[in-house]
């Protein structure tokens, strides 16, 4: 991934003949080159007044032409970045370092890494690649690469993962050459800094190509400023052996970062569902207890009305023994004498013969007069 000073910008990944299209990961491969840092902050300054202004290039910086710059906006890279800056700055000032985010409390950012690590060249290291990226870095004139690592727990499944920056720092006396900054994410520490090491190296011969050409770093692989392979000139007994052998070698890591997004989203979706499962559980359960509910009131409603209707059923049995059924009442028990207890009975004229008078005297009814008068005149 050679950091060319082209003048473009960053974000246009240059055409080679085999390079693979990168899709979007985790790990994306980040770029920033820029002159030695200055104070911490000034630093911290500047990048602030960046990003309140995001359409400012970063080829005007120091009068430096084609500085290109890559930035990202994920917090915990650059929170690491920050804290990579810092531990950089107590190194040159000779302050205490901090290799724990959570020892310095005014930094939040920080707060987000469960454990961080840093790795400088130069130090007599055995690691993979380390030797010959250090006899490069000499060789070039450049100052030893650094790496910094921070532990997240930022995954839906709660997994560990680490965040890998490596910062190779240009060469600041004539003739000057460019910074490259790059990260990624990688399951343990280890891991990360051998493919950071191998990502360091293969950038470096990509930019340094023309210085060099004729020693053994020109068959080395080479990245474009993207992290792309770039077509090698063919070995003389190896051929393309190495160039292709690259290629595949990324085109495994873009797969390997792509099934971490894929996991990640699996494990979303798998949440997802036993979460949906637990509510319709609940909700299955509400259900039968409401039906349970609806069923005992139903069941203690129809033996109500089952009551009802035998309490209806014993009260016409008693009007009906009342009524008689329009028989008369027998009083006498002589079985023939009968009370009519029909309103329809007319009243007995005789009874209204003989009956007394306001004057206390008696009368009697008049009847039939069967007398003949006596003419008295006549007589």
């Amino acid at each position: 991934m050679a950091c060319q000073a082209r003048g473009e910008h960053a974000l246009d990944a240059p055409e080679h003949g085999n390079a693979p299209s990168r899709p979007s990961s985790p790990a994306t491969l980040l770029l920033h080159q820029a002159p030695s840092p200055p104070p911490l902050a000034a630093r911290q300054a500047r990048e602030r007044a960046e990003a309140k202004s995001p359409s400012s290039s970063s080829e005007k910086r120091r009068g430096y032409r084609g500085m290109m710059s890559m930035r990202t906006s994920d917090p915990i890279v650059l929170s690491l970045r920050q804290l990579h800056l810092e531990h950089r700055h107590a190194a040159a000032h000779k302050l205490p370092s901090f290799t724990c985010p959570f020892e310095r409390r005014r930094c939040r950012a920080m707060e987000q890494f469960t454990q961080t690590e840093f790795y400088q060249l130069g130090n007599g290291g055995g690691l993979v690649f380390e030797q010959d990226l250090t006899e490069l870095s000499l060789f070039l004139g450049r100052p030893f690469p650094e790496f910094f690592g921070g532990q997240v727990t930022d995954q839906p499944g709660g997994q560990m993962q680490w965040v890998i920056i490596a910062d190779l720092r240009g060469k600041l006396e004539p003739p000057m050459t460019g910074r490259i900054q790059f990260s990624f994410r990688e399951n343990n520490w280890a891991d990360g800094l051998a493919r950071a090491m191998k990502e360091a190296l293969a950038r470096l011969c990509g930019l340094e190509l023309p210085r060099i050409r004729g020693t053994r770093y020109f068959h080395m692989t080479m990245h474009d400023s993207m992290g792309a392979p770039m077509d090698l000139s063919p070995h003389p007994e190896l051929k393309y052996h190495v160039d292709h052998t690259d290629y595949m070698l990324c085109e495994t890591y873009i797969k390997l970062d792509n099934s971490r997004a894929l996991a990640n989203f699996a494990y979303l979706q798998m949440a997802q569902k036993d979460e949906t499962i637990k509510i319709i559980a609940k909700e299955r359960r509400t259900l039968r207890h409401e039906n349970a509910k609806k069923d005992y009131s139903i069941s203690r409603l129809r033996d109500k009305i089952a009551a009802l209707k035998e309490t209806i059923k014993t009260q016409e049995d008693q009007l009906k023994a009342l009524e008689g059924e329009g028989e008369g009442e027998d009083i006498q028990g002589d079985g023939y004498s009968y009370v009519s207890n029909d309103n329809d009975y007319e009243e007995d004229d005789d009874d209204l013969a003989f009956y007394p008078y306001e004057d206390g005297h008696e009368h009697l009814t008049a009847g039939m007069d069967d007398t003949v008068p006596i003419n008295v005149d006549e007589a």
